[in-house]
């Protein structure tokens, strides 16, 4: 994939209102292709090919960023549906602006974004030592995101099986899809009000192959279900059920995961795992 299209899908995620990205973007997608995309591979990646589409036109632009160091502290407020969980961070974070950054311009905001071949390469680029998962050394993507100088996003995705499809005898819970971000402020007392879940019920149509018209539906529900003190870690971390349900005129699939919220050495990280709980929170305490 283009990393500047991955660039501008990225930076999306989390936004809760995607109603109107897959109304615009199921008028030029095969619908019987992009659901067997959706569930036989990332539940994040699936996305990403709805949003080339949609944000094709958007202006990217090459820059020479000059590398520069920030230290900052920052209160982060993460809002699940009308909940707002309030992430303190007292130690103060040391952070890099790289050189030959892209720029990415979505919805008002500027983004200064790289993408990297390796954690190593990003830590060594931003002097941020991410937290990576030791389950799986394969990435999908690696990329930086820097909000309106005033916070970075780093993203890891994650490609557990062979060309990202999913064995059809795989065991029942067992992690399927696992993305890391980790948000770090660049300037003082950052607070991040965008990081927001929210209940959503989307419903849209398409055409197959034969011609057909099929309707789909597609619910998704997030509910904070639980607070834990990670030996591993030495942090506490918030829990949230992250559930979706695919519906259409000829298959309903079901997906069940979660997001892992936690403050770890001056940065805020959400973990996005798709699994049982059990070998969700497994992921958590394996991270170094």
């Amino acid at each position: 994939m283009n990393n500047d299209v991955f660039f501008k899908s990225v930076l999306g995620k989390n936004m809760p209102d995607t109603e109107s990205v897959f109304e615009m973007c199921t008028k030029h997608i095969d619908s019987d292709a992009r659901i067997r995309k959706n569930y036989n591979y990332s539940f994040w990646v699936k996305l990403v090919a709805s949003i080339i589409i949609v944000f094709s036109i958007l202006l990217i632009t090459p820059i020479g960023t000059h590398a520069r160091t920030l230290i900052s502290h920052f209160i982060a407020i993460v809002t699940i549906n009308d909940c707002k969980i309030e992430f303190d961070n007292d130690s103060h974070t040391v952070f890099t602006i790289p050189n030959g950054c892209s720029k990415v311009e979505l919805d008002g905001d500027i983004y200064n974004t790289k993408s990297y071949t390796s954690i190593d390469s990003l830590k060594h680029d931003t002097n941020i030592d991410m937290l990576s998962w030791n389950g799986c050394k394969s990435y999908s993507d690696i990329l930086l995101a820097v909000k309106n100088n005033e916070y970075a996003r780093l993203s890891i995705i994650y490609q557990i099986f062979d060309n990202g499809d999913i064995p059809n005898d795989i065991e029942n819970g067992t992690v399927t899809d696992v993305m890391i971000h980790g948000y770090v402020p660049i300037k003082d007392s950052v607070t991040f009000k965008d990081i927001a879940l929210k209940d959503n019920e989307l419903k849209y149509s398409t055409i197959d192959d034969e011609g057909n018209l099929v309707k789909y539906s597609k619910n998704e529900e997030y509910e904070s279900i639980e607070k834990y003190y990670s030996n591993s870690l030495s942090t506490d971390i918030t829990v949230v059920s992250d559930k979706n349900i695919l519906d259409s005129d000829e298959v309903t699939n079901y997906k069940q995961g979660y997001i892992f919220f936690f403050v770890y050495d001056g940065v805020l990280y959400q973990v996005n795992v798709v699994g049982a709980i059990d070998n969700a929170k497994g992921v958590i305490e394996s991270l170094s």
